[in-house]
């Protein structure tokens, strides 16, 4: 079962769990509930749900995890720790290896379910080299609430600034923007247009990844991309594509050879979008990154080259969206 379905079936847990109060579940009894997590653990692998283990089962649970799917676990295992309290979050993290924690906080981030936390649960959520992860996460919060909509949006991004000054609201807004509308995307595209430019790499790119995780049709979608925009979208295509079949690597060539036919000005960022899919995926076991790229044809591996070094430097930067070549 592939990455895309592990999700699929994590939610169908979590709405389940989440759906019924703290009562019914006491009224189920030790019993139902040891059934439960028997089912859970054979027909519903990891990721683990905070509502049935905690902190170091749900550690030892993810660390049984296969190595190309073990970043998409402990983000959408941060996903469902979204709604715990700052000091709860801040335990599930610490039983993490601290090769694991970023990816954990960055799932936080995108299920966080208040955009209006307070410094000090910031700080108590989260050591201070991952809490950029939660502040993300206000923003991300805050523009989902409001549909995504620039006209709403970014006054309320102003405001929420004010709190914290120097910190760019990009990365949460993208997030929010694809979750509130990435299921119609061509409304998603002309919405993100609206935007001031210079928010489009990180907005498009976001939108990429959405189109490359559900396997849309960039060929259709690139029409409604403004230009500037473009290299921006299908690095994030290809992205997307590559983290959502990690187990079939080889299939970012693929998605890299239909860019270049789609748009061959934007080939260096398909490339780049590539690289930094199998970093994502797999830079937190380097050795195990090595044998995936060691597998691949000699001429595949020799133009990921560049891309898996630009990869580990993307935060630094200025965002995954940042492309070292465009058109």
């Amino acid at each position: 079962v592939g990455a895309v379905g592990w999700r699929r079936a994590s939610w169908t847990l979590h709405v389940f769990m989440t759906s019924w109060s703290p009562g019914r579940w006491v009224g189920v009894g030790s019993a139902g509930v040891g059934l439960l997590l028997l089912v859970a653990f054979l027909v519903i692998p990891p990721p683990p749900h905070p509502a049935v283990l905690g902190p170091e089962a749900s550690a030892w649970w993810l660390s049984r995890v296969d190595e190309e799917q073990r970043f998409g676990h402990h983000i959408i295992y941060g996903e469902f720790c979204g709604g715990l309290g700052a000091a709860d979050i801040r335990v599930r993290g610490e039983a993490l290896p601290e090769e694991m924690q970023g990816a954990f906080y960055d799932g936080v981030g995108h299920g966080l379910q208040r955009g209006d936390w307070s410094l000090d649960e910031l700080q108590m959520a989260a050591p201070e080299h991952h809490r950029g992860w939660l502040i993300d996460g206000r923003f991300r919060a805050l523009a989902e609430d409001l549909g995504g909509d620039p006209d709403r949006v970014l006054p309320a991004v102003q405001g929420l600034q004010q709190e914290m000054p120097g910190i760019a609201a990009t990365n949460g807004v993208r997030i929010g923007l694809q979750r509130s509308l990435g299921h119609d995307m061509t409304r998603a595209l002309e919405t993100a247009g609206r935007y001031p430019q210079d928010w489009w790499p990180a907005l498009f790119e976001e939108l990429g990844w959405r189109t490359g995780n559900d396997e849309l049709d960039p060929g259709v979608l690139v029409a409604s991309v403004p230009g500037p925009a473009r290299c921006a979208f299908l690095h994030g295509v290809v992205r997307g594509g590559v983290l959502a079949r990690l187990e079939e690597p080889a299939v970012g060539a693929q998605l890299v050879n239909g860019v270049g036919a789609l748009e061959p000005g934007c080939l260096a960022a398909a490339w780049q979008g590539y690289g930094t899919g199998l970093y994502l995926g797999l830079g937190h076991d380097p050795e195990g990154l090595a044998r995936v790229v060691d597998g691949l044809p000699g001429d595949v591996r020799s133009a990921l080259s560049g891309p898996l070094k630009a990869a580990q430097t993307t935060q630094d930067r200025g965002g995954i969206w940042v492309l070292l070549e465009s058109d």
